[in-house]
């Protein structure tokens, strides 16, 4: 969370509630999952106790920017939001916006030769994430595979995963 905490202002004037404010309803977001988050485990990962958290929490729900399910007590991201992230996207250039993620993503995939299960160890995600973000940013992985003229390598022989930033080591 020390990066969310730099990002936000923290070190600089301004106001230290918005910016805890903020910080919480991204953890939110990152942890809802399809049920939503506890109290407790946000709290734990912020290093806040319980109560400000808690505070901090209410009040986001009580604007829409958050929702608690009456049951369980878990919380998720609320409508309002969404509405601004909407409100974000009417006049986003997508594709200019998406245009650094793509090139990494195809400099990752040149470097794997497109071996998606490289990629996939690379990213920290499973095969099917690496689809889709392929195709959601206009990655064809078969035609870069075609470009390359390299098959698929079987997952029992993977190749050296790179420094971040890195080239591969040769096989």
């Amino acid at each position: 969370m020390e990066v969310h905490r730099r990002r936000l202002g923290w070190d600089r004037l301004g106001s230290q509630t918005l910016a805890k404010g903020l910080t919480l309803l991204e953890l939110v977001a990152d942890r809802q999952g399809g049920y939503g988050v506890g109290l407790v485990e946000l709290a734990r990962e912020l290093g806040w106790n319980k109560s400000t958290t808690h505070r901090l929490l209410a009040t986001l729900v009580s604007l829409g920017y958050a929702q608690q399910d009456p049951e369980s007590g878990w919380y998720r991201i609320g409508l309002k939001a969404f509405q601004l992230g909407a409100a974000y996207s009417r006049d986003l250039d997508l594709r200019r916006e998406a245009a650094p993620s793509a090139d990494e993503l195809r400099s990752v995939l040149n470097a794997y030769q497109g071996n998606i299960a490289q990629v996939a160890g690379f990213f920290k995600k499973d095969r099917r994430q690496i689809y889709r973000w392929a195709h959601a940013l206009g990655v064809d992985i078969q035609t870069l595979r075609d470009e390359l003229e390299v098959k698929t390598m079987p997952p029992s022989e993977p190749l050296p995963l790179p420094e971040a930033g890195g080239e591969p080591d040769a096989p």
